[in-house]
Protein backbone atom coordinates (compact mmCIF):
# COMPACT_ATOMS: atom_id res chain seq x y z
CA UNK A 1 0.00 0.00 0.00
CA UNK A 2 2.74 2.49 -0.58
CA UNK A 3 2.33 5.94 0.26
CA UNK A 4 -0.21 5.51 2.57
CA UNK A 5 1.25 3.08 5.06
CA UNK A 6 1.21 3.41 8.63
CA UNK A 7 2.48 1.13 11.25
CA UNK A 8 0.97 -1.22 13.04
CA UNK A 9 -0.92 -1.84 10.16
CA UNK A 10 -3.73 -4.54 9.19
CA UNK A 11 -4.04 -5.14 5.39
CA UNK A 12 -6.80 -5.99 3.21
CA UNK A 13 -9.14 -3.97 0.98
CA UNK A 14 -10.70 -7.06 0.53
CA UNK A 15 -13.34 -8.53 2.84
CA UNK A 16 -17.41 -8.90 3.54
CA UNK A 17 -18.80 -7.96 7.41
CA UNK A 18 -21.48 -7.99 9.40
CA UNK A 19 -22.55 -5.08 11.20
CA UNK A 20 -22.81 -6.07 14.85
CA UNK A 21 -23.22 -2.44 16.14
CA UNK A 22 -24.33 1.00 15.39
CA UNK A 23 -23.75 3.84 16.28
CA UNK A 24 -25.82 7.66 16.31
CA UNK A 25 -27.44 8.38 13.36
CA UNK A 26 -27.04 4.87 11.43
CA UNK A 27 -30.59 3.21 11.24
CA UNK A 28 -31.02 0.44 13.62
CA UNK A 29 -31.96 -1.76 10.96
CA UNK A 30 -28.82 -2.04 9.61
CA UNK A 31 -27.70 -4.42 12.39
CA UNK A 32 -27.24 -7.69 10.89
CA UNK A 33 -26.53 -6.71 6.85
CA UNK A 34 -24.06 -7.77 4.94
CA UNK A 35 -21.83 -5.37 3.95
CA UNK A 36 -18.52 -4.44 1.77
CA UNK A 37 -16.61 -2.60 4.02
CA UNK A 38 -15.06 -0.04 1.09
CA UNK A 39 -12.27 3.27 1.48
CA UNK A 40 -9.63 1.66 3.43
CA UNK A 41 -7.85 -1.47 4.46
CA UNK A 42 -7.88 -3.18 7.72
CA UNK A 43 -10.76 -5.75 6.45
CA UNK A 44 -8.23 -8.64 7.44
CA UNK A 45 -9.19 -8.64 11.46
CA UNK A 46 -12.20 -10.04 13.22
CA UNK A 47 -13.84 -6.52 13.91
CA UNK A 48 -13.55 -2.92 12.00
CA UNK A 49 -15.03 0.42 13.22
CA UNK A 50 -16.50 1.66 9.78
CA UNK A 51 -18.62 4.75 8.92
CA UNK A 52 -21.97 3.60 7.72
CA UNK A 53 -21.52 5.39 4.70
CA UNK A 54 -18.46 3.19 3.43
CA UNK A 55 -20.81 0.19 4.19
CA UNK A 56 -22.30 -1.32 0.61
CA UNK A 57 -24.87 -4.12 0.95
CA UNK A 58 -23.99 -7.55 -0.32
CA UNK A 59 -26.74 -9.25 -1.39
CA UNK A 60 -27.29 -13.24 -0.14
CA UNK A 61 -27.17 -14.32 -3.38
CA UNK A 62 -23.46 -13.61 -3.52
CA UNK A 63 -21.02 -15.99 -1.82
CA UNK A 64 -18.45 -14.13 0.57
CA UNK A 65 -15.85 -15.46 -1.35
CA UNK A 66 -17.08 -13.66 -4.29
CA UNK A 67 -18.07 -10.79 -2.62
CA UNK A 68 -14.76 -10.01 -1.08
CA UNK A 69 -13.47 -9.04 -3.99
CA UNK A 70 -16.36 -6.50 -5.68
CA UNK A 71 -14.53 -3.73 -4.46
CA UNK A 72 -10.87 -4.11 -6.19
CA UNK A 73 -11.46 -4.73 -9.66
CA UNK A 74 -15.36 -4.83 -10.39
CA UNK A 75 -16.64 -1.40 -8.84
CA UNK A 76 -13.31 0.08 -9.93
CA UNK A 77 -13.27 -0.85 -13.54
CA UNK A 78 -17.31 0.26 -13.34
CA UNK A 79 -16.04 3.74 -12.24
CA UNK A 80 -13.82 3.42 -15.17
CA UNK A 81 -16.34 3.29 -17.91
CA UNK A 82 -18.28 5.63 -15.98
CA UNK A 83 -15.92 8.10 -15.97
CA UNK A 84 -14.38 7.94 -19.19
CA UNK A 85 -17.29 6.44 -21.60
CA UNK A 86 -20.04 7.95 -23.60
CA UNK A 87 -22.21 8.00 -26.54
CA UNK A 88 -19.06 9.79 -28.99
CA UNK A 89 -16.98 6.79 -27.23
CA UNK A 90 -15.34 5.01 -30.46
CA UNK A 91 -12.58 2.14 -29.85
CA UNK A 92 -11.57 0.99 -26.68
CA UNK A 93 -8.35 -0.53 -26.49
CA UNK A 94 -7.45 -2.27 -22.86
CA UNK A 95 -3.38 -3.45 -21.86
CA UNK A 96 -3.40 -6.29 -19.69
CA UNK A 97 -6.21 -8.09 -21.45
CA UNK A 98 -5.93 -11.17 -19.07
CA UNK A 99 -5.92 -9.72 -15.67
CA UNK A 100 -9.53 -9.68 -13.86
CA UNK A 101 -9.62 -6.18 -14.10
CA UNK A 102 -9.57 -6.04 -18.15
CA UNK A 103 -12.68 -9.04 -17.93
CA UNK A 104 -14.69 -6.65 -16.13
CA UNK A 105 -13.96 -3.51 -18.17
CA UNK A 106 -14.74 -5.57 -21.17
CA UNK A 107 -18.26 -6.94 -19.96
CA UNK A 108 -19.41 -3.19 -18.81
CA UNK A 109 -18.19 -1.71 -22.37
CA UNK A 110 -20.00 -4.78 -24.12
CA UNK A 111 -22.93 -4.19 -22.21
CA UNK A 112 -22.35 -0.32 -23.62
CA UNK A 113 -22.28 -1.49 -27.40
CA UNK A 114 -18.78 -1.23 -26.98
CA UNK A 115 -16.27 -4.47 -27.81
CA UNK A 116 -12.69 -3.59 -27.13
CA UNK A 117 -9.43 -4.28 -28.41
CA UNK A 118 -7.73 -6.70 -25.15
CA UNK A 119 -3.57 -6.19 -25.94
CA UNK A 120 -1.61 -9.13 -24.12
CA UNK A 121 1.79 -9.31 -23.53
CA UNK A 122 3.82 -11.71 -21.18
CA UNK A 123 2.60 -15.31 -20.44
CA UNK A 124 2.42 -17.37 -23.01
CA UNK A 125 -0.97 -19.12 -23.46
CA UNK A 126 -2.84 -16.76 -21.80
CA UNK A 127 -6.00 -15.64 -23.33
CA UNK A 128 -9.06 -13.00 -22.49
CA UNK A 129 -12.26 -14.46 -20.16
CA UNK A 130 -15.31 -14.00 -22.25
CA UNK A 131 -14.05 -14.13 -26.03
CA UNK A 132 -17.21 -12.76 -27.49
CA UNK A 133 -16.74 -9.42 -25.31
CA UNK A 134 -13.95 -8.21 -27.22
CA UNK A 135 -13.29 -7.46 -31.10
CA UNK A 136 -9.94 -8.42 -31.33
CA UNK A 137 -7.18 -9.69 -29.22
CA UNK A 138 -3.49 -8.41 -29.81
CA UNK A 139 -0.62 -10.62 -28.72
CA UNK A 140 2.61 -8.23 -28.45
CA UNK A 141 4.80 -11.20 -29.49
CA UNK A 142 3.45 -11.35 -32.57
CA UNK A 143 5.61 -8.85 -34.93
CA UNK A 144 3.15 -7.16 -35.98
CA UNK A 145 0.89 -6.48 -33.22
CA UNK A 146 1.14 -2.59 -33.52
CA UNK A 147 0.00 -2.69 -36.87
CA UNK A 148 -2.70 -4.71 -35.71
CA UNK A 149 -4.02 -2.07 -33.16
CA UNK A 150 -3.68 0.80 -35.50
CA UNK A 151 -6.19 -0.94 -37.26
CA UNK A 152 -8.31 -0.41 -34.63
CA UNK A 153 -7.83 3.26 -34.05
CA UNK A 154 -7.95 6.41 -35.47
CA UNK A 155 -11.62 7.57 -34.23
CA UNK A 156 -12.79 10.33 -32.18
CA UNK A 157 -13.76 9.16 -28.99
CA UNK A 158 -10.66 6.30 -28.86
CA UNK A 159 -9.51 5.46 -25.22
CA UNK A 160 -6.78 2.99 -23.63
CA UNK A 161 -7.55 1.38 -20.35
CA UNK A 162 -3.67 0.55 -18.94
CA UNK A 163 -4.84 -2.60 -16.73
CA UNK A 164 -1.05 -3.31 -16.11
Amino acid sequence: YGSRTQFPFIPGFEGVGIIESVGPGVPVEALGKRVLPIGSAGNWQEVKLTAYSWCIPVPDAIPDTKACFAYINPLTAWLMVEQHCSDQTGQVAITGATTTIASHLAEFLYIRGIQPVGIIRGTPGSTVANRDHWSDVIKTSHANWAKQLQQHNGKKGDLIFDCV
